[in-house]
Parts: structure tokens; sequence; C-alpha cells
């Protein structure tokens, strides 16, 4: 449940804006004759940052939340770190960002300043504090195709296709309607969760709690040092395997596939992780301590590492339906071939099946129709789903033969890729003999 709420939450969590408030000067009351000076009290040390009073002004929870993230979001954005990657990360979304959504993108690193977020059974709740001084949110709300709707009780909100948002001055709220309306109506400050409280350089704090899980976590960064840690308390059979994978890691790291430069940044990805348990209590860290320039330079490496692994795994993820039909096509060539038509095999002769679709598709996928898979009829194979790749069969003239092909274009240069699997003939008992292994070539094409 948590997760399905988070994901619809970091769906819209750009439709942000805050502003601030001045205070009036006290007024001055004569005396005489004037006292002597009085040092004024020493102010006691501060104890951390917590959520404003802005913010908390619409805080709903009375009880402990099933999960609290707390993100001083303009805080993190001024750190050394961070500045050094806005520009990266403008670079890096360009590509992939019409002009709204740049802007989008723009306005909420300029206007941000703080996030709240609370869970519990079925109320969510987003606070979200921005600066419209710095930025309107036109362009988000543009970007998140966000509509005007009528919420009772509330003067100005819109409907995006996660659910809906009110905009106060200065402060989104999201949620479920019921939930958004008791946001809105709550205007006293309720204290701020301890869990929540940033220390110095620390910049999110967040607590979830769970039926057998309860953890919290902590994100700081400094010009020395950044640093991400958990502190959790799981049933103890999954914390002792994620100590010893941990552990295992260390010893040996998986570095098949990578180059040496690559291989270095794991390397040293990998001994800035560190994990204790006792019993169930878990304790993990990832800390780079070190200059913020070979911070920038070993985040921006793991970025790119994993940029990679996501193209990665997604391209795989694509090949896996070549891999898979290619398959279930020879599967069912050999029951037509063993049952089909009642001839003898002896008498029988491998037939080929016409590509579809008649062009290999180039990077989206192609919807067949049943008239594609007509001349298929007699192998009783179709696809009903949206496909990645051309599929055919191509028999030998002799009818001896024949190989199941799949080919796919998954970037769309033109340049396609090519998977097998090479059927024959036994000619001994005329069975069908399918080929133990699949022939690949350039299959992330």
């Amino acid at each position: 449940m948590l997760h399905s709420r988070l994901r619809a939450l970091l769906a819209t969590i750009t439709l942000a804006a805050a502003q601030g408030c001045a205070s009036a000067p006290a007024p001055v009351v004569a005396a005489a004759p004037a006292p002597a000076p009085v040092a004024p009290p020493t102010p006691p040390a501060p104890t951390g940052r917590a959520p404003s009073e802005a913010v908390r002004s619409h805080w709903t929870f009375d009880e402990p939340a099933e999960l609290l993230v707390y993100a001083d979001v303009a805080g993190l954005v001024r750190t050394p770190l961070i500045s050094a990657f806005v520009p990266v990360i403008r670079t890096v979304a360009q590509p992939f960002l019409d002009p709204t959504q740049a802007q989008c993108l723009d306005d909420v690193l300029a206007s941000v300043q703080e996030v709240l977020v609370g869970a519990k059974g079925e109320s969510t709740v987003v606070l979200i504090r921005v600066d419209e001084t710095a930025a309107k949110p036109t362009a988000c709300l543009s970007a998140a195709s966000a509509t005007p709707v009528r919420m009772e009780g509330i003067a100005e909100a819109y409907g995006v296709s996660q659910g809906h948002f009110a905009h106060l001055p200065g402060l989104f709220v999201l949620g479920e309607d019921a939930d958004i309306l008791r946001a809105v109506q709550q205007t006293a400050p309720k204290p701020a969760p301890a869990s929540l409280t940033l220390a110095p350089d620390q910049y999110l704090a967040w607590a979830m709690k769970d039926e057998d899980v309860s953890a919290k976590g902590r994100l700081l960064s400094s010009a020395d040092r950044f640093r991400l840690d958990v502190e959790a308390d799981v049933p103890e059979p999954l914390a002792k395997k994620l100590e010893m994978g941990v552990q295992a890691m260390k010893q040996d790291p998986s570095l098949a596939g990578l180059g040496a430069a690559e291989a270095a940044i794991v390397k040293r990805f990998i001994s800035a992780v560190s994990v204790t348990r006792d019993g169930k209590h878990v304790v993990a860290a990832f800390d780079l301590q070190e200059p913020v320039v070979d911070q920038a330079r070993d985040l921006g490496a793991a970025v790119s590492l994993s940029i990679y692994g996501v193209r990665r795994y997604i391209a795989n993820a694509k090949m896996a339906e070549a891999r898979n039909t290619i398959g279930q096509i020879a599967k069912d060539y050999a029951v037509y071939w063993e049952t089909e038509d009642g001839k003898p095999l002896a008498k029988k002769k491998l037939v080929s099946f016409p590509a579809v679709p008649k062009t290999v598709p180039r990077g989206v996928k192609y919807a067949s129709t049943p008239a594609d898979w007509k001349p298929w009829a007699m192998l009783r194979f179709s696809m009903d789903r949206p496909q990645y790749y051309q599929y055919e069969v191509r028999a030998s003239k002799d009818g001896r033969s024949a190989d199941v092909i799949a080919r796919g274009d998954l970037n769309g240069d033109g340049k396609a890729s090519l998977f097998k699997l090479s059927m024959k003939v036994d000619p001994k008992d005329h069975s069908l003999v399918v080929a133990p292994n699949l022939e690949e070539t350039a299959p992330e094409e």
C-alpha cells in the first residue's frame, strides 16, 4: 500500500510552490527613568531544523504515522554538491522534456522550500511549501495537465491523473479529497514529529512502521561528506540475509561486463557501504567521506551506471519477448508436426509461415490483428499483445529443416537484431528436433 502511495506522490511532487511572512515591529513603550541595561539571555543551542509553522499548520496526524518524510528541499538545493549537480540534471533531462516540462523543472528547483509527507491507514497527505515569488506554478500545472476542479470548502483545487490537490498561498496539499479538506481546515500548528528533526547538514529524514518492519533514515550532505543511513528492525531471517549479502558483495563483487574504470567505481561504492546487525536490528549506511568535487565525480558516475543498468534491464525485458515467443512457436510447431493432418511423418515436410508484421518494428510496438495471423492458423499460434519483434518461420526448399526467426530494432536506428532457433527432421525416425540453443545476432539493436 505504501509503495503505491509513494509512486502516486512522486508522480505529482513537481506541483509545488511557498511564501514567507514578516512580523511587525514591537511597539515602543516609554519609561523613565531607564533601567540599567541587562544583557540578553543566551539563546539555547539549536536542536535541529524541523518543519516550518506554515507546513505544521496543515499537519493532520495526531498519532505516529505509518510513513513520515520531511525534506528541506531549499537547503539541499543550496548545498555545494547539489548546486554542482543542478546543471547536470538540466542537461541530462533536456532531451526528454518539452519546453513546458523544462520550465517546470526550473521552477521546482527555484521555488520548492520543504516537503512533509504523512500516511496512516487510508489517509495520505503531502504538504509542499513553495516560494511563489521565485516561480509561479503555471508551468508545472500545464506539464501535469492539471485542470481546475470544484472541491467543497476549498477555493482553488486541481485534478490530475493521480487525483486532486489544493493550492493555498505558498502551499500545495495533495491527497484524497477528505484528507485535503481536513488539512486545509486545520490551521493551528502542531508539533513536528521528533523523528523528522534535522541535524546540521541533514536535509532529509524519514520513518516508517508496518506490521513487520520499522525503519528510519537520514541524508547528510556537507563539503566533505555525503551519507545515507538507515536503521531498521526487520524479521531476523531478512536481517541475516541482508548482512550476508553485503559481506559477500564486499568479498567478491560482481564486476562481469564492466570496464576497468567502471569496476573501480563499483569497488569504491561497495567500500562505502556498511551494515551491522544485532538480532533483527540492522544499521546500514552509504558514506562517502571526501571533498565535494570527489562526491560529484563518484555520484555522477553512479548515476551514469544506474542509467546504463536501467537501460540494460529494459532492453533485456524487451528481448525476453523474442526469446520466449520463439520458444513458444517452436513448441507449437512440434505439436503441429506430430499431430496435425494425420500424414505419416516420413511424408511430411516443414513449411514456412510469413513474417508478422511485414516490416520490422522500429523502436515501437506493433499491434497485430487476427488477420495478420490467419496464415498461421494450422500452427495455432497468434499474439494478442503488441510486439516489439517481427516473427517468421522459414523452411528449407526440401522441407527437412526450418528456422524460427525474430527480428527487432529496439532503438529505431534501422539496424535489426536477429534471434534464430533451428529445427530439423531426424532422418531416422522423422521426429522434429529443435536446437538446444538460440542464436542471437546484435540482440540489443
